[in-house]
């Protein structure tokens, strides 16, 4: 797979962006800052034959035109280039596999997580347990206090199976 690096050009033919890709990463907008141009004639590119050689060239590019973010050229990078991963390889730290995991796990949310909720996922994880309350009681309480909660629709409702272990299933009409 040849890797290049890229350059997208404004109308006077100064560059505004360096990247490295591979396949047609270059025209790709899906989760990016930076866009592309609408004229694909404003992309330049150089082909290497590693990725390796691909990254040097594009730390070499953004330390020649310079960061505009750090007052020193013209690029909009946020970094000096040289990371990253190829195709859908993507790297995850221990760090961020605990997190996740404490995410999903159902444990109370942190402070700084709930910040980030939506406003009906924030009223649901601000609701304090009364007394010794579990968390399935807690729950239980908001499902038949929330209208959008009582009403659940989860796969197993759908399909008239009960499950204990719902916390928005009792009193429901499902056998």
């Amino acid at each position: 797979m040849p890797y290049y690096t890229y350059l997208y050009l404004r109308a006077d033919g100064t560059p505004y962006y360096v990247g490295k890709g591979s396949g047609y990463r270059k025209f790709v907008r899906r989760g990016r800052v930076i866009a592309p141009p609408l004229d694909k004639s404003f992309v330049l590119t150089q082909e290497f034959p590693t990725e390796a050689d691909a990254f040097a060239a594009e730390q070499f590019l953004i330390a020649y035109y310079g960061r505009k973010d750090l007052g020193l050229g013209i690029l909009h990078n946020r970094t000096n280039g040289g990371e990253g991963t190829s195709g859908f390889t993507r790297v995850v730290s221990q760090k961020q596999r605990e997190e996740h995991r404490c995410l999903m796990s159902g444990k109370p949310k942190s402070l700084v997580h709930r910040r980030h909720l939506g406003d009906g996922a924030r009223i649901r994880w601000a609701i304090p347990s009364k007394g010794n309350d579990s968390r399935r009681d807690t729950l239980r309480r908001i499902a038949r206090t929330s209208q959008p909660l009582a009403n659940h629709t989860r796969w197993h409702v759908k399909r008239g199976i009960a499950k204990l272990e719902c916390a928005f299933c009792e009193g429901s009409n499902a056998v």
